[in-house]
């Protein structure tokens, strides 16, 4: 984030004030459409002979055939977009990681669905490379048919599991390796590495050359922070995070009776701006109930923190559903500032606001 940028957020905060309501009326400028996409995270990279160019990777069904023939298998892709805040060219749309690109994970498991990409660049003495963080469902056994119906559980054979894997790129985001499962310290309890293997739908950063995971548990779903050291690999500690006023602490962990142990808020993007010495978070926020409800809307919520753990609520509803919308959710900031801010709609013409989802873009602080 550029100092100037910084300055933008800041000011707009001091001048609306921290618990404020976003603008009345928005304009939500179409990013890219897919049949099914979500979850974006935006790089800037310098591959395919271009230099420091606006890409966007992202989850879901770019195109109606991965429900029909590959049933239901998500995939993680990635377009190039114009700069400095354009949309993206679906023409570039190309499959990063999925199960056509590798049938199981290093440690043998069949992949089914992969989604939530975010990435990290990581410098270490092993060298630098890329880190890509990621959800992924897989199976015990292979056939992404049989895969669905034991997630599903009308039938197949075998067991499934979804967890956080990872990723490596060594050619700068260009070409990514083989999905493998993060790994605990000896120091890690058992409950750590329990909430280890059940957090994910969140967002890896770095702060002084450690990497840090922020994600829902779905063991108690609350918001957890991984600890994953230098490497980004090896986690050697697991905290929950808090809100400023313990009496708000509700807000980052599940209702009773939450259906998928999501509860009040989901899809965190946490990102660590060195220039200004501050954690900035988007967060996909309920205001009631979970988000098992289908009527439910969601709104997005902007939160900072000095210390990673101690979140600050900065201003609610900076991105709020329009016509046609029912849900915005899964948000991710542009690499140089906050203020420009993307994420994917739920529209209410879908049967389920689970549906149909797109991609879109806002800038909050300019209001437009």
């Amino acid at each position: 984030m550029t100092i100037r940028h910084a300055f933008l957020v800041l000011l707009f905060i001091c001048f609306f004030g921290t618990f404020g309501t976003a603008h009345a009326q928005q304009t939500h400028l179409s990013t890219l459409s897919g049949y099914n996409i979500y979850s974006p995270e935006m790089q800037k990279l310098s591959i395919n002979g271009g230099t420091n160019d606006l890409y966007m990777f992202f989850g879901g069904w770019n195109t109606s055939s991965v429900v029909t023939n590959e049933f239901g298998a998500d995939h993680i892709y990635r377009a190039k977009c114009t700069g400095p805040f354009g949309a993206c060219d679906p023409n570039s749309v190309v499959d990063v990681i999925s199960h056509q690109k590798y049938a199981t994970t290093t440690d043998g498991l069949y992949i089914y669905q992969v989604n939530d990409p975010s990435i990290v660049d990581i410098v270490n003495p092993w060298g630098s490379y890329k880190a890509m963080y990621m959800t992924l469902v897989g199976c015990s056994n292979p056939g992404l048919q049989n895969c669905q119906s034991v997630v599903l559980g009308t039938g197949g054979v075998g067991t499934w599991r979804r967890e956080l894997y990872v990723s490596v790129s060594i050619d700068g985001g260009a070409s990514w390796g083989q999905p493998f499962r993060l790994f605990p310290s000896f120091n890690l309890s058992p409950t750590d590495v329990t909430t280890l293997r059940n957090t994910y739908w969140g967002d890896a950063t770095v702060q002084n050359g450690n990497v840090y995971f922020f994600g829902n548990s779905v063991i108690d779903g609350c918001i957890k922070r991984l600890s994953l050291g230098p490497f980004g690999s090896f986690a050697t500690a697991v905290d929950s995070v808090r809100t400023q006023t313990p009496a708000d602490f509700g807000i980052f962990c599940d209702l009773p009776g939450g259906g998928n142990n999501v509860g009040l808020t989901t899809n965190v993007d946490v990102m660590y701006r060195p220039s200004i010495s501050l954690f900035q978070i988007l967060i996909e926020r309920f205001d009631t109930t979970s988000e098992a409800v289908a009527a439910q809307p969601s709104y997005i919520d902007y939160y900072d923190s000095a210390n990673g753990l101690t979140w600050v609520e900065r201003h609610k509803k900076i991105i709020v559903p329009v016509t046609g919308q029912i849900r915005v959710g899964a948000p991710a900031p542009h690499p140089d500032t906050h203020c420009w801010v993307y994420f994917k709609e739920n529209p209410t013409s879908a049967p389920h606001p689970s549906m149909d989802f797109k991609i879109w873009r806002y800038d909050w602080c300019a209001g437009n």
